[in-house]
């Protein structure tokens, strides 16, 4: 299956395969996307969530459906989770499936959603402990951010202050 990923200044990019290009195209189009549309070939896309991240992190790389896909270990469950969840959608007479990432999103029929969800599935447990061996021993983002902040300011700032840590699943918890 040949894929191309949309895109418009207006829109985020969609990876979708070739067959539903035009349909995509004409839906961005009654959106109300104005300027030029870019439809160009890919063999490979990534599924990732927004925010900061380490460099290095683990990466689950597969192929599926003729697309060689990326996904960061820590997230193979989320979209996993998300995939699942999807109402299908219509272009005309055709069934669709869109999955919306932060700077993305990966149209798919209703067969390769199928695939990518057993693909997803099938490494979540490998996902989780790549993930779960790379976090351990990291400070969170959260903590970088106060000690840089603490020492920008002089003044001492509560990683709490911060957020909630994306990752702290990946740590082991001290015991009460």
């Amino acid at each position: 299956m040949d894929w191309v990923v949309i895109s418009s200044d207006d829109w985020k990019p969609h990876a979708t395969p070739d067959v539903f290009a035009d349909a995509l195209v004409a839906e961005m189009h009654a959106r109300g996307v104005k300027g030029e549309i870019s439809r160009r070939p890919i063999s490979t896309y990534g599924l990732d969530r927004g925010g900061m991240c380490y460099v290095r992190r683990p990466l689950e790389e597969f192929s599926f459906g003729g697309l060689q896909l990326k996904v960061p270990s820590e997230y193979v469950s989320h979209f996993y989770d998300r995939l699942a969840e999807l109402s299908p959608r219509k272009f005309g007479q055709q069934t669709y499936y869109k999955l919306h990432c932060s700077w993305s999103c990966i149209v798919l029929t209703p067969v390769l959603r199928r695939r990518l969800l057993r693909a997803l599935r099938c490494r979540i447990d490998k996902a989780e402990a790549k993930a779960t061996a790379f976090y351990a021993g990291k400070k969170s983002l959260n903590s970088v951010l106060a000690e840089v902040a603490a020492q920008v300011m002089g003044e001492e700032i509560a990683p709490e202050m911060l957020g909630q840590d994306p990752h702290a699943r990946f740590r082991k918890k001290a015991r009460a």
